[in-house]
């Protein structure tokens, strides 16, 4: 159950250093102050040669210095400019993780959708997004989710009345929305983890299913005018447990159109300017000197950057009706090959080494925006796709319950069962006949 709640109200992004105040450092700096809802805030940088400040930021030490830096200015990631080489990446790495920071390359920042994705940035109605959201009260579930906490330094940038994130703990749904009484809710407190959702079906079930009817029920019951939930293009013809549960949560809330509030969810690609992204394991291996790891040669994904997702998100909360499911038009889903040249090139890698895995459990070699049983509407941003709703599956309440039941009592096997009852076109790797439900699930 969701409960305890955090506002937050003019935070700055999370603090971060820069490591090398020389070359693109300036720029790079720049560019994470001029647009604070791109969720970090530079405290100045470490450089092995220069003194006193950069772009208004001071040089705080040595890279020798990191650790001591770290504890005095609280920072928690450190952000390598580029320039270093693979060798001194590496160090950083080592440095970093020595002292518990997160690291990131520059690379992963303002370069990426020119650079890597070979298109220019989504374009998006911040004119019909202010008016959506400004002087609104506006509730984002996933204290922890890198896309909720995007949201909210955007939507404080748009001038919304108030920004609350909720996250878990003792307090009840019912007593949060009493007392803040919103009227926009941004759902995205969803599991994101294909293996984790995998191996552990019944807590994808818990959070991503049966926490969306949760939030959406307290949202409708306490007035809200909008609900948006934050899924992915998994949910497309689903060949996972994640995305037969996100395809579930969508459906949550189709299900419930049909009153007075405007309904949507939004489906988001792979997020590429992320601590978790592919970039982030793909940089850390080129740095090691090994090499990079690519499930199939030919996988292919839908690729966006962080700033998208959230921009996406908000424009959604301003079309959304009777309970569409948005989408990105970005063209044809990149190839990860493609992608690890080109990141190769920008971190001017010698040669580029790269080993196929496999494909993980549930995971699919192409990305799809919509299932084959979607039509596609377009929308008043020529970059938005929607997808609208129709009936509800006859059963689909009973059935709920009994995933719900199913996913209390741990049955992960049951979970899969009715997964795969409640989704027809969920089609997982591997299987063939629907398995039998245990007594308990009947």
């Amino acid at each position: 159950m969701l409960a305890r709640l955090r506002s937050r109200r003019r935070q700055r992004g999370t603090p971060v250093l820069l490591v090398g105040a020389l070359g693109d450092g300036p720029a790079l700096a720049r560019w994470l102050l001029d647009a604070p809802g791109r969720g970090v805030r530079p405290v100045g940088f470490l450089d092995d040669e220069l003194t006193g400040q950069v772009h208004g930021l001071p040089v705080l030490g040595t890279i020798a210095q990191l650790g001591e830096v770290a504890a005095a200015t609280g920072v928690e990631v450190v952000v390598a400019v580029p320039g270093q080489t693979v060798t001194e990446l590496a160090r950083l790495i080592e440095a970093a993780a020595g002292v518990g920071l997160a690291f990131g390359h520059a690379n992963e920042a303002p370069v990426v959708a020119t650079r890597l994705l070979g298109r220019a940035p989504a374009g998006f109605d911040r004119t019909r997004i202010r008016r959506a959201v400004k002087g609104q009260r506006v509730l984002v579930t996933g204290v922890n989710d890198i896309v909720g906490k995007e949201l909210c330094g955007r939507l404080e940038e748009l001038n919304a009345a108030s920004v609350t994130m909720l996250c878990t703990a003792e307090r009840t749904l019912d007593e949060v929305f009493a007392e803040l009484r919103p009227e926009i809710v941004f759902h995205a407190d969803l599991v994101r983890d294909l293996s984790l959702a995998e191996r552990q079906p019944c807590v994808a079930v818990s959070r991503n299913v049966l926490g969306t009817r949760q939030v959406l029920d307290a949202a409708l019951r306490h007035g809200a005018e909008r609900f948006v939930v934050v899924s992915g293009v998994e949910a497309a013809d689903p060949s996972s447990v994640l995305g037969a549960t996100y395809r579930l949560a969508e459906l949550v809330v189709q299900a419930a159109a049909g009153g007075g509030v405007r309904l949507a969810a939004t489906r988001l690609g792979v997020l590429i300017a992320t601590a978790r992204s592919p970039l982030a394991a793909l940089g850390e291996q080129a740095c090691r000197a090994e090499a990079m790891t690519v499930g199939h040669p030919d996988t292919a994904r839908y690729f966006m950057t962080l700033q998208e997702a959230a921009e996406l998100t908000l424009e959604v909360a301003a079309l959304a009706e009777r309970g569409e499911v948005f989408a990105l038009d970005i063209g044809a889903p990149v190839p990860v090959v493609t992608l690890v040249h080109a990141f190769a090139e920008q971190l001017r890698l010698p040669e580029v080494r790269i080993r196929f895995t496999g494909l993980q459990p549930g995971e699919r070699q192409f990305d799809k925006l919509f299932s084959g049983g979607e039509a596609r509407v377009p929308t008043a941003n020529p970059q938005v796709w929607a997808a609208r709703p129709g009936p509800a599956p006859a059963g689909q309440a009973s059935l709920l319950n009994r995933l719900d039941h199913a996913a209390t009592r741990g049955s992960d096997h049951d979970v899969r069962t009715l997964l795969r009852r409640l989704l027809p076109e969920y089609r997982p790797a591997g299987t063939r006949e629907p398995a039998r439900l245990t007594q308990e699930a009947l």
